[in-house]
């Protein structure tokens, strides 16, 4: 499948092994059933390439993976995890370091191996090396 960009709303675009970042929140249903959705089953090192230079208001992950967030591209900055059937509503009450919403810092995004220990999904870690 790779990476596709459509206009949508609602969990449904989502397909089974997918995850789905929405422009809007609420996926898309609150106030603007037009926007976009960028619907993926593997990592987006850039999501400026694909138009979403940081407009992520909300998310669902139907892999069997976790999702990790980064404020930078190429998987670098801090970063945000959403474990595999997770679906935030409204990515801005999750808060970065400096105290940003999460729902427009979003530059990348990556798909990584569930853990059953270590950091719970919804948590911010500071992946910066």
């Amino acid at each position: 499948m790779a990476v596709r960009v459509i206009d949508g709303s609602g969990t449904a675009v989502c397909g089974a092994s997918c995850y789905a970042l929405y422009e809007g929140v609420q996926f898309n249903e609150h106030r603007d059933p037009a926007r976009r959705v960028l619907v993926a089953d593997e990592g987006v090192p850039d999501l400026a390439a694909h138009g979403f230079d940081g407009g992520v208001a909300s998310l669902v992950n139907l892999t069997g993976l976790s999702l990790v967030l980064y404020t930078e591209p190429g998987y670098r900055g801090e970063s945000l995890m959403f474990g595999p059937l997770l679906a935030p509503g409204e990515l801005a009450g999750y808060r970065t370091a400096s105290g940003a919403g999460w729902d427009r810092c979003v530059r990348s995004v990556d798909l990584v191996p569930a853990r059953r220990t270590g950091p719970r999904p919804g948590l911010v870690d500071d992946a910066r090396g």
